[in-house]
């Protein structure tokens, strides 16, 4: 009896003296997983009326997934054995002129964005998907849009300008893309999963 109770009041030092250190929380934390703060969507863009609304600030907005598993993505072959989501626009606004930058990194890992510059080769699989081949120089850690201020596509909301881009997420998980265009940044956040 004399060995349960002592362990009783050992525990219970122990855990008073963890939680006022502070460990306690910590130990709980790591129990935890981390959420994806996703960029919300602005449906009173005025491009909204055009397409999906996008996501963003002035003077970039995206209009792309928020979160999306990494089996909708098109396949690829190694070294890249992560997928590449090709259906994205970028939203400009034409107050501000020069080239668009559009970059992206992992928040929660190493893994940066890289974006197609071109595909060698696409085959068809026997379920409909199709894998992309890419050769080592097919892919950038920046995709630049030159005088982004003039439209690819034409778009009715007049004061804004229009491109298509494409990514290529190497892994699942928490991304941050940006947008730099005239001397200003816009940031996003989007989640890959793992599905």
């Amino acid at each position: 009896m004399k060995n349960h109770f002592l362990r009783l009041v050992c525990g219970l030092m122990l855990a008073v003296s963890m939680s006022a250190c502070g460990l306690l929380d910590t130990f709980f934390a790591t129990k935890q997983t981390a959420t994806c703060n996703v960029s919300p969507r602005l449906p009173d863009h005025p491009v909204a009326e055009q397409m999906v609304a996008p996501v963003g600030a002035f003077p970039v907005w995206f209009v792309t997934f928020q979160s999306v598993p990494m089996s909708e993505f098109g396949r690829s072959q190694a070294p890249y054995n992560g997928g590449t989501i090709r259906k994205s626009l970028v939203v400009v606004s034409t107050n501000l002129s020069g080239d668009l930058v559009i970059t992206g990194h992992q928040l929660d890992g190493d893994a940066t964005v890289l974006f197609p510059l071109k595909i060698d080769e696409e085959v068809e699989n026997a379920d409909g998907s199709t894998t992309i081949i890419y050769s080592p120089d097919d892919l950038s850690d920046r995709m630049v849009i030159p005088h982004a201020q003039k439209t690819s596509f034409g778009t009715w909301a007049k004061g804004y300008a229009h491109h298509p881009w494409a990514a290529y997420y190497p892994v699942p998980g928490c991304y941050q893309l940006t947008g730099s265009f005239g001397g200003l940044t816009s940031n996003i956040i989007v989640q890959v999963l793992d599905a």
